[in-house]
């Protein structure tokens, strides 16, 4: 293995193994939301009012000053010297210290319209519930945003473990008041919102506090220090504009579904966000986990000129999605309710709130490859320096994904915009993939498509299995929780041991790797 390969499977596990833990947390979280809040018009507000800061987070995270931003730090820091480094990501700091302000103040005071334009089909008492809300959620986009670019500049230093563990600390923030106010005393839902509400800032603060304490342990000292005529710092403007249009065409899904939810039954947003966390489990473990290690990688390999690594790296990271996300996929469709039941199914979560949560899951599901795919080829553009083709092919996935709502939504209602967000993405990893081989040469389609015949019958026969033990349980196992559990921890075990050995049967030369990421003590 090279060492390039070999770093790239140490990176992605140090990130899985944390992101790992803290989508865990991210389900003890969800337990306390649909336990608390269920699927209720209350559970809408809250959701909508969370989704705002977190839409605009990603412009400052993995999304657009990220993708602009490491490329050139990696680059100063490779070519120059840390101390050059250091200084240009102070002074990108506190440039972002004042807009994140600037844009707290001006969320707060455009709250009410915000929400009359994102949740239409809201009665006026949840609309103005919601607008409070918001008002208290805003300032977390200060906290997540300054947090999120301390992330980067620790990833481009390859510190990945611990910073990968900042939604663990989150979501403790948000358990902590519910947990020791609502066990304890009686509340009812609409202050249980306002708790979760405030919990978010708490965890927020923790986040940052713990960020800003390892980019201490790398020789930072944070201090403002603006310096607006820095030579470097325009071409990080010029390459982050088209990623802030970009990132605003992507969100522009976020818009519309949250939107058109509000108008099907109450309890829609809620159940679309339900189901969309839940994709984000292995989707964050895994695909956003390589994403997020192949940025500074590819940066160095592109500072180095060393085209062939990158284009190896490219094709070793489609690979592993691959045979990762693929039986990940059956699963969810064969026992994904299964699953859900066992997590969600008490207090305010009922029957209906089950089976609106698994649709939305299920056809979410379906795009996992595809939302992973666009990660690592995005990556790819970002360190060539190149933030423009995916504005642009962002914006032909974000009109594909509006239309195929509008005719879905008719057909399947709830189902039809998880479906329309899948059908999206996998258009835009198409037209990324072909993009990205005509600009830096060609990736073997041999070894992927070879890859990907294997993954694909081998998850079948997993499927099979799974669907096999799932009906056979039903005659010999009672539907009580605990037999839940032990029925989904045999399906589990037994699909697991089917599909490594079938990857070792079938020669898959990417299962040590898989391994060594998995099992590799982490820092």
């Amino acid at each position: 293995m090279s060492k390039s390969k070999e770093n790239l499977t140490q990176d992605v596990g140090k990130i899985s193994s944390g992101t790992f833990l803290s989508r865990i947390s991210g389900l003890v979280r969800d337990i306390f939301l649909t336990h608390f809040l269920g699927v209720t018009a209350i559970a809408d507000s809250f959701g909508v009012a969370f989704v705002i800061p977190n839409m605009l987070r990603g412009l400052f995270g993995e999304g657009s000053l990220a993708a602009a931003f490491i490329p050139t730090y990696t680059e100063i820091k490779e070519t120059r010297s840390k101390e050059e480094a250091v200084a240009f990501a102070l002074n990108l700091l506190s440039i972002l210290v004042l807009i994140l302000i600037g844009l707290v103040l001006l969320g707060l005071l455009l709250a009410p319209y915000i929400i009359r334009i994102m949740a239409p089909g809201f009665s006026a008492e949840v609309q103005e519930l919601t607008i409070h809300l918001t008002r208290i959620l805003f300032p977390y986009l200060f906290l997540i945003g300054l947090t999120s670019s301390i992330i980067a500049i620790l990833n481009a230093h390859k510190i990945f473990f611990f910073p990968s563990l900042s939604p663990l600390v989150l979501n403790l923030g948000i358990i902590l008041p519910i947990l020791f106010v609502s066990f304890f005393t009686h509340t009812d839902i609409v202050y249980r919102a306002y708790l979760f509400a405030g919990g978010v800032l708490l965890g927020g603060v923790f986040q940052l506090f713990v960020n800003i304490r390892l980019l201490k342990t790398i020789g930072y000292t944070f201090r403002l220090r603006i310096n607006l005529k820095q030579k470097e710092l325009k071409g990080v403007w010029n390459r982050m504009i088209p990623g802030i249009l970009s990132l605003g065409i992507r969100e522009v899904n976020v818009v519309v579904d949250t939107l058109l939810a509000s108008l099907l039954i109450t309890g829609s947003v809620a159940a679309l966000h339900y189901g969309n966390r839940l994709m984000q489990l292995p989707l964050g473990v895994f695909g956003v986990a390589i994403g997020a290690a192949l940025l500074p990688m590819f940066s160095r390999q592109t500072a180095h000129k060393k085209a062939d690594e990158l284009i190896h790296s490219i094709q070793e990271a489609f690979q592993m999605i691959m045979i990762i996300m693929m039986p990940i996929i059956v699963l969810i469709l064969v026992v994904g309710k299964d699953a859900i039941s066992l997590v969600y199914l008490h207090g305010a979560f009922n029957q209906q709130a089950l089976i609106m949560t698994y649709s939305a899951l299920a056809f979410y599901s379906i795009g996992l490859i595809s939302h992973s795919s666009v990660k690592i080829f995005a990556s790819a553009f970002f360190a060539l320096k190149n933030t423009k083709t995916p504005m642009i092919i962002a914006g032909i996935s974000v009109v594909c994904n509006i239309i195929l709502n509008l005719i879905l939504m008719r057909l399947l209602q709830l189902r039809g915009l998880a479906l329309a967000t899948s059908i999206a993405a996998t258009l835009q990893a198409t037209i990324l993939f072909f993009t990205l081989q005509a600009k830096i040469g060609r990736i073997s389609f041999r070894k992927i498509g070879m890859t990907f015949i294997k993954v694909v019958v081998l998850s079948v026969i997993v499927g099979l299995v799974a669907y096999y033990l799932n009906v056979l349980s039903y005659h010999y196992l009672p539907a009580a929780r605990i037999y839940i559990f032990i029925k989904l921890l045999i399906i589990f075990t037994a699909s697991l041991m089917i599909y490594l050995f079938g990857l070792k049967l079938l020669n898959v030369t990417d299962l040590q790797k898989i391994k060594h990421s998995i099992f590799r003590k982490n820092k």
